[in-house]
Protein backbone atom coordinates (compact mmCIF):
# COMPACT_ATOMS: atom_id res chain seq x y z
CA UNK A 1 0.00 0.00 0.00
CA UNK A 2 1.36 3.32 -0.64
CA UNK A 3 -1.36 5.83 0.78
CA UNK A 4 -0.58 7.35 3.57
CA UNK A 5 -2.64 9.08 6.08
CA UNK A 6 -1.55 13.09 5.24
CA UNK A 7 -4.02 15.36 6.44
CA UNK A 8 -5.79 12.70 8.45
CA UNK A 9 -2.98 12.74 10.70
CA UNK A 10 -4.30 15.66 12.67
CA UNK A 11 -7.82 14.52 13.04
CA UNK A 12 -6.70 11.02 14.34
CA UNK A 13 -4.74 12.97 16.96
CA UNK A 14 -7.70 14.72 18.11
CA UNK A 15 -10.10 12.03 17.92
CA UNK A 16 -12.62 13.77 15.77
CA UNK A 17 -12.92 10.71 13.35
CA UNK A 18 -14.98 8.35 13.17
CA UNK A 19 -14.54 5.04 15.14
CA UNK A 20 -14.34 2.88 12.09
CA UNK A 21 -12.38 5.33 10.09
CA UNK A 22 -10.24 5.78 13.29
CA UNK A 23 -9.17 2.05 13.70
CA UNK A 24 -8.63 1.74 9.93
CA UNK A 25 -6.17 4.79 10.56
CA UNK A 26 -4.80 3.17 13.82
CA UNK A 27 -4.07 -0.63 12.35
CA UNK A 28 -2.01 1.51 8.91
CA UNK A 29 -0.13 3.58 11.75
CA UNK A 30 0.76 -0.02 13.45
CA UNK A 31 2.32 -0.82 10.23
CA UNK A 32 3.67 2.31 8.76
CA UNK A 33 7.02 4.02 10.15
CA UNK A 34 6.32 7.50 8.41
CA UNK A 35 2.78 7.35 9.76
CA UNK A 36 3.63 6.14 13.00
CA UNK A 37 6.40 8.88 13.72
CA UNK A 38 3.87 11.98 11.95
CA UNK A 39 0.83 10.68 14.19
CA UNK A 40 3.56 10.87 17.03
CA UNK A 41 4.36 14.52 16.11
CA UNK A 42 0.96 15.55 15.90
CA UNK A 43 0.59 14.16 19.21
CA UNK A 44 3.39 15.84 20.95
CA UNK A 45 2.57 18.87 19.29
CA UNK A 46 -0.72 18.96 20.74
CA UNK A 47 1.16 18.14 24.29
CA UNK A 48 3.27 20.95 24.18
CA UNK A 49 0.31 23.28 23.94
CA UNK A 50 -2.14 22.20 26.49
CA UNK A 51 1.40 22.38 28.56
CA UNK A 52 2.32 26.03 27.33
CA UNK A 53 1.63 28.61 29.71
CA UNK A 54 0.71 32.41 28.85
CA UNK A 55 3.30 34.83 27.53
CA UNK A 56 3.61 38.29 28.74
CA UNK A 57 3.92 40.94 26.16
CA UNK A 58 6.32 44.22 26.89
CA UNK A 59 3.59 47.13 27.31
CA UNK A 60 5.15 48.79 24.80
CA UNK A 61 5.54 46.06 21.82
CA UNK A 62 3.31 47.77 19.93
CA UNK A 63 4.46 50.91 19.72
CA UNK A 64 8.09 49.54 19.37
CA UNK A 65 6.67 47.60 15.99
CA UNK A 66 4.85 50.82 15.02
CA UNK A 67 7.84 52.68 15.32
CA UNK A 68 9.55 49.99 13.11
CA UNK A 69 7.36 50.19 10.54
CA UNK A 70 8.06 53.44 9.75
CA UNK A 71 11.95 52.65 9.13
CA UNK A 72 10.73 50.26 6.05
CA UNK A 73 11.26 51.39 2.87
CA UNK A 74 8.31 50.91 0.62
CA UNK A 75 7.83 48.34 -1.58
CA UNK A 76 7.71 49.98 -4.70
CA UNK A 77 10.60 48.66 -7.42
CA UNK A 78 11.60 46.38 -5.07
CA UNK A 79 10.71 42.19 -6.76
CA UNK A 80 11.15 40.54 -3.61
CA UNK A 81 8.17 42.50 -2.09
CA UNK A 82 5.78 42.81 -5.33
CA UNK A 83 2.54 41.09 -5.05
CA UNK A 84 2.44 37.85 -7.80
CA UNK A 85 0.26 37.73 -10.45
CA UNK A 86 -3.11 35.53 -9.96
CA UNK A 87 -3.31 32.60 -11.94
CA UNK A 88 -6.29 32.80 -12.49
CA UNK A 89 -8.00 34.40 -15.89
CA UNK A 90 -8.53 37.71 -14.95
CA UNK A 91 -11.19 39.40 -17.71
CA UNK A 92 -9.28 40.78 -21.08
CA UNK A 93 -6.34 38.16 -19.31
CA UNK A 94 -4.35 35.87 -21.11
CA UNK A 95 -2.93 34.10 -18.10
CA UNK A 96 -3.35 30.26 -17.76
CA UNK A 97 -3.90 28.94 -14.94
CA UNK A 98 -1.40 26.23 -14.13
CA UNK A 99 -2.72 22.67 -14.52
CA UNK A 100 -1.68 19.35 -15.04
CA UNK A 101 1.05 17.36 -13.47
CA UNK A 102 2.76 20.67 -11.64
CA UNK A 103 -0.46 22.03 -9.96
CA UNK A 104 -0.33 18.76 -8.35
CA UNK A 105 -3.57 16.17 -7.70
CA UNK A 106 -4.70 17.23 -3.93
CA UNK A 107 -8.40 16.44 -4.61
CA UNK A 108 -7.63 13.39 -6.24
CA UNK A 109 -5.31 11.88 -3.59
CA UNK A 110 -7.46 12.94 -0.92
CA UNK A 111 -10.68 11.05 -2.51
CA UNK A 112 -8.34 8.07 -2.79
CA UNK A 113 -7.25 8.17 0.97
CA UNK A 114 -11.10 8.81 2.00
CA UNK A 115 -12.02 5.55 -0.38
CA UNK A 116 -9.09 3.77 1.88
CA UNK A 117 -9.95 4.80 4.77
CA UNK A 118 -13.64 3.88 3.86
CA UNK A 119 -15.35 7.67 4.14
Amino acid sequence: MSAHLGVWLSPLADGQLPPAQAERALAHVAVCARCASGLAAERAARQALAAATEVSVAADLTERLMALSSTVPPAAGDPLRERPAPAWPVAGDTTVALTGPLAGDVVGSRRGLRRWLGA
